[in-house]
């Protein structure tokens, strides 16, 4: 494991009991509240600790409440495993609190036929792309924990293809670790919501489910993050997710539903 990274630093375990574990929730990946993309990385630290098979494919996550700054237990059990997959339970609790569960599937990549139909946009070189300012509002500390980078004529606060599109996106890496199968959840949860490209107001909004498919191996320095909003109504969401490396190879997909609560005046 690396050393001397907030990430790895951030998602430490200490094995209390086979499959259960003790965790330390920092406030260095908080939206307000800690992260939904640190939670479930951090979810995804404990699944790779009980899975007996390597590779993260599939991860589902439920987020029952807000997590805390704090103590917390992690626990992950085997339901099956077959000779190709694994498939895990995992679960985050505080307190009394269940934080969030989680069903991943985990197995093991192999070298096969590639058909692709997942383009990754056409977008500047993160050298050419200005940097995205981490955010001056208090309590918002993930975006210090990253570099940034906006494509030319995307909205200032969201990047991508601008206001009214509802789509956002933009380069990323951590500022001290490589990309690996561990960071992809939060990966694909740390950008500003792509739904903001066609709201004045921004809004409060909390994840409720979200699901990740790994798609190869992260291998490089920069990753393209690109998001979608397919609809909002009745107080919900729609987000889908791609992750390419800098070389254009796909590494990620995600989807999620959220709700959009508009501030009050």
């Amino acid at each position: 494991m690396p050393e001397g990274n907030a990430l790895d630093d951030d998602t430490q375990l200490t094995l209390l009991a086979p499959g259960r574990w003790r965790g330390d929730v920092t406030d260095r990946w908080s939206v307000r509240a800690p992260n939904g993309g640190y939670v479930a990385t951090y979810l995804t630290r404990a699944l790779m600790e009980a899975s007996p098979a390597p590779d993260p494919i599939a991860l589902n996550v439920h987020f029952v409440a807000p997590a805390r700054p704090g103590d917390a237990v992690f626990e992950a059990d085997v339901a099956r495993a077959g000779r190709s997959h694994a498939t895990l339970t995992g679960r985050m609790f505080q307190g009394d609190d269940l934080v969030a569960v989680a069903l991943a599937t985990f197995g093991r990549r192999r070298p096969g036929r590639e058909i692709v139909n997942t383009p990754m946009p056409e977008v500047p070189p993160p050298d050419e792309c200005a940097s995205r300012a981490p955010s001056l509002v208090p309590g918002m500390s993930i975006g210090d924990r990253f570099d940034n980078r906006l494509p030319p004529g995307g909205h200032p606060e969201v990047g991508g293809g601008g206001r009214a599109t509802m789509t956002a996106g933009g380069w990323k890496r951590l500022r001290d670790r490589e990309l690996d199968d561990l960071a992809v959840p939060l990966f694909m949860d740390s950008w500003p919501p792509s739904v903001w490209g066609a709201s004045d107001s921004g809004g409060y909004l909390p994840t409720v489910e979200m699901t990740f498919h790994w798609r190869s191996t992260p291998s490089r320095p920069w990753h393209l993050v690109w998001f979608t909003t397919n609809d909002v109504r009745d107080g919900y969401f729609v987000e889908t997710g791609c992750m390419w490396g800098d070389d254009g190879t796909l590494v990620a997909q995600s989807r999620q539903i959220a709700r959009f609560v508009e501030p009050k005046d």
